[in-house]
């Protein structure tokens, strides 16, 4: 615990982690004159952001997995990435998991998340994969459900191994 007296302030922008720190002591404490409320709002918005991003992250990378899990051209190439992928996806799922855990008013926004993410990842994985954009399915072919799912993964698009759809 911080040592400081109320009339010593730690600043923000000089020591985040101690201002954190002393922002709690003070919060625990109820001396509200002495709280920096501006910016502790403002730092509690941009935390609440940062977990936002995180979240759209993961699930830009799960979706760029099952892309290139469904429509992966060549099997020689499939064989040898589709374990890594989902070992990707899994891992990524699981921080999903972690985010979502704790924040029910996320949880009712993953479907929205999901759609939006999943524009950067068509994007992503066509270039990862040399193929067009429109190879692709314009709007997510998954629910949040499965997006999320650890068990789930999508079959492989007939045309992707060479055979016609």
């Amino acid at each position: 615990m911080l040592t400081r007296t109320d009339q010593e302030k730690i600043s923000r922008d000089e020591d985040f982690p101690a201002w954190v720190l002393d922002q709690a002591r003070i919060l625990r404490l109820h001396k509200p004159r002495v709280i920096d409320w501006e910016a502790l709002a403002d730092q509690l918005e941009e935390m609440y952001s940062q977990v936002k991003i995180d979240l759209e992250s993961d699930l830009r990378v799960i979706l760029q997995h099952l892309l290139k899990l469904q429509f992966q051209p060549g099997d020689n190439e499939w064989k040898r990435r589709a374990r890594g992928w989902k070992v990707s996806a899994t891992e990524h799922r699981n921080r999903v998991s972690l985010i979502l855990e704790d924040s029910q008013s996320l949880r009712k926004k993953l479907p929205a998340v999901v759609a939006r993410a999943y524009s950067g990842a068509r994007k992503e994985a066509a270039i990862h994969m040399n193929l067009d954009e429109r190879a692709f399915p314009s709007k997510c072919p998954w629910t949040a459900e499965q997006v999320c799912d650890l068990d789930f993964f999508p079959e492989r698009a007939p045309s992707a191994n060479g055979h016609r759809r």
